[in-house]
């Protein structure tokens, strides 16, 4: 844990930045609800020999989050929360793109199908033999006499 060894380390976790103060003027963990706000400016400013950590608002107002002994310690915290931000919108880019592939497979086994389809189709169509929806009759023979096939079997009544 990063307030036992004196860091900053920041994550986002359920749509919210959390950042462990490790390395502040008095340790403790933070969480910020990103799913809340647009747009926020983190920043760093000296404020009477501290160097404090904190959010600008649109209209330039600054809202302190905690303070660092040293200009070198306020800034690795605020890398730590850039590095954080910087990895969740990482890991949206990649489920994109998962999500992109998993489409662009659907799309290609449709694609696929319908051109076996099509083509199955196609074949049947031109070959010029009509489709079988009769089978040939087959005339009772009295046992024993030998008979023509013309005589055994009759064709199929045509189609009207």
């Amino acid at each position: 844990m990063s307030l036992e060894n004196g860091k900053t380390a920041a994550y986002v976790r359920d749509g919210a930045l959390i950042v462990e103060f490790g390395s502040s003027s008095q340790p403790f963990i933070w969480r910020y609800d990103l799913s809340k706000v647009h747009a926020v400016l983190f920043s760093v400013k000296s404020e009477g020999g501290a160097w404090s950590l904190g959010l600008e608002g649109p209209k330039g107002e600054f809202t302190s989050v905690t303070a660092f002994a040293s200009e070198i310690k306020a800034k690795s915290a605020l890398s730590a929360i850039a590095a954080a931000l910087r990895a969740q919108d990482g890991e949206r880019r990649a489920y994109g793109r998962v999500a992109n592939m998993v489409l662009v497979l659907v799309a290609l086994l449709a694609t696929v199908a319908a051109w076996t389809l099509l083509d199955s189709a196609v074949k049947r169509a031109t070959t010029g033999a009509p489709p079988v929806t009769q089978a040939a009759v087959v005339r009772p023979v009295p046992q024993g006499q030998a008979v023509a096939a013309d005589q055994a079997l009759q064709a199929p009544a045509p189609r009207q």
